[in-house]
C-alpha cells in the first residue's frame, strides 16, 4: 500500500484500487476517532492477515484459534471469522468466544448472503 499526501488530498494505491479522500478526513483516520466522538476502526477488506479460518477444527481448536487471532490483532482493527456453515457446533463456539472476549467491540454476519463468515470490530 503507498500513501502520497499532496494538495489538501491524500492518494492511496493498494494494487490496482486507487482512492482519494480530503487531508481533513484522513487526520481523522490516523487518531481512530472521528468528530462526533465515535471510534472508527480499519477498513473493511478481507486479506489474508485479518482472517482467521475456522472451517474443519474441532470446537475445543476453533476456540483457541479465534482466542489467539483476537489476542494478535492490533486495537481498532476488522477481523473476518470464517466458521463454514456445517452442524453449527463452530459457528455458536465462534460467537460465543466473540461474544465473551472483552476486545470484542461488536460483531455482525459478513453480509446477509454468507452466513459462514462473522466480522469482529476489535478495540
Amino acid at each position: 500500500m503507498i500513501v502520497v499526501a499532496c494538495f489538501n488530498r491524500v492518494l492511496t494505491v493498494f494494487g490496482f484500487w486507487q482512492g482519494r479522500t480530503p487531508k481533513q478526513r484522513s487526520a481523522a483516520a490516523e487518531t481512530n476517532q472521528s468528530q462526533d466522538g465515535s471510534v472508527s476502526f480499519g477498513p473493511v477488506v478481507q486479506t489474508s492477515k485479518n482472517t482467521v479460518d475456522l472451517r474443519g477444527k474441532r470446537v475445543s481448536e476453533a476456540s483457541y484459534e479465534l482466542q489467539m487471532a483476537i489476542d494478535a490483532c492490533r486495537p481498532y482493527q476488522v477481523l473476518f471469522v470464517v466458521h463454514g456453515m456445517g452442524t453449527g457446533a463452530v459457528k455458536d463456539c465462534a460467537i460465543d468466544v466473540l461474544r465473551n472476549h472483552p476486545r470484542v467491540a461488536k460483531f455482525e454476519d459478513e453480509s446477509p448472503l454468507n452466513y459462514g463468515c462473522t466480522v469482529a470490530y476489535i478495540q
